[in-house]
C-alpha cells in the first residue's frame, strides 16, 4: 500500500489571514489563567481580536499572531520548533497528518506542570473556516480542550 500523504487535502488552503469568530468558539481565559497570563492581562487578549497569519507549503509550516509575543513560529514538518506563546518559549514538535491537520506538541504552558503536555492543532473544516484545537493533559490526568473557530480576514 502507499503511504499516506498530505496530498489528500490542499494544505496550502491554511495560508492567509484568520480572525476568530467569538460566538462559534470556546472561551479562551481557562487556557490563558492555565498557561499563568495575569488577569489584566487576559482580560486584554479577550477583548482583542488577534489575527493569525498563517503560512504553510508541502513541508513548512509558519505562523504569526498579531498579539501575544508577535513573534513568528516555523519550521518544518516533523522536526522540534520553538513554539513562541504569551506565556513563553517551549520546544514543539511540528506534524502534518495524512488528514490534512497541522499539529503542535509539547510540554504545557503551566510551569507548575511538569508532567503536562500540550497538543495545538489547527484543521481546516469543510465550511472553509479553520478549528484551533488546545488540548492540555495535565499530570494528575486531568484535561483541558479549548476549539477555537477561525474565519478568513483577507
Amino acid at each position: 500500500p502507499m503511504a499516506a500523504s498530505a496530498s489528500s487535502i490542499d494544505i496550502t488552503k491554511y495560508t492567509g489571514k484568520w480572525k476568530p469568530n467569538v460566538s462559534k468558539s470556546d472561551d479562551f481565559e481557562p487556557f490563558l489563567a492555565e498557561a499563568g497570563v495575569p488577569w489584566l492581562v487576559r482580560k486584554a487578549i479577550k477583548r482583542s481580536a488577534p489575527i493569525t497569519e498563517l503560512a504553510v507549503t508541502g513541508t513548512t509550516f509558519r505562523a504569526v499572531v498579531n498579539s501575544g509575543s508577535g513573534k513568528a513560529n516555523e519550521g518544518t514538518f516533523g522536526e522540534e520548533i520553538d513554539w513562541h506563546t504569551p506565556g513563553g518559549t517551549s520546544k514543539v514538535k511540528l506534524e502534518l497528518s495524512a488528514e490534512g491537520a497541522i499539529s503542535m506538541t509539547g510540554p504545557s504552558p503551566n510551569a507548575k506542570d511538569p508532567k503536562g503536555t500540550l497538543v495545538t492543532t489547527y484543521t481546516l473544516l469543510p465550511d472553509g473556516t479553520l478549528q484551533l484545537t488546545m488540548h492540555i493533559s495535565r499530570g494528575d490526568g486531568s484535561e483541558l480542550l479549548i476549539r477555537r473557530i477561525l474565519e478568513r480576514a483577507d
